[in-house]
């Protein structure tokens, strides 16, 4: 039913934000600065998984992860990033 699979998508999420390396981008086809940062990431040929908070899973883990924040949010094990800039980007991945 629909309970067991919102069970399965906040298992999922979890897991995504255990991934050590993993980096993830909630974003939205209508948001401009999650383009520049999606074209950012691909650029730097940067591994990530893209979530569209306009989906119910995607609005899920954006809610899990707090939210309400403004998009584009990037986790980067663990670490909140809001909005897009080059500068903030480049200093996130120059530590890694």
């Amino acid at each position: 039913g629909q309970l067991a699979e919102i069970e399965r998508l906040k298992a999922q999420a979890a897991q995504a934000a255990k991934l050590e390396q993993n980096v993830v981008l909630f974003k939205a086809v209508w948001c401009g600065y999650c383009r520049k940062a999606m074209a950012y990431l691909a650029e730097k040929n940067i591994a990530y998984q893209a979530i569209d908070i306009d989906t119910a899973e995607g609005a899920l883990a954006y809610a899990q992860q707090g939210g309400g924040q403004g998009i584009p949010l990037l986790l980067v094990k663990g670490e909140k990033t809001i909005g897009f800039d080059n500068e903030t980007y480049d200093a996130i991945f120059m530590k890694r």
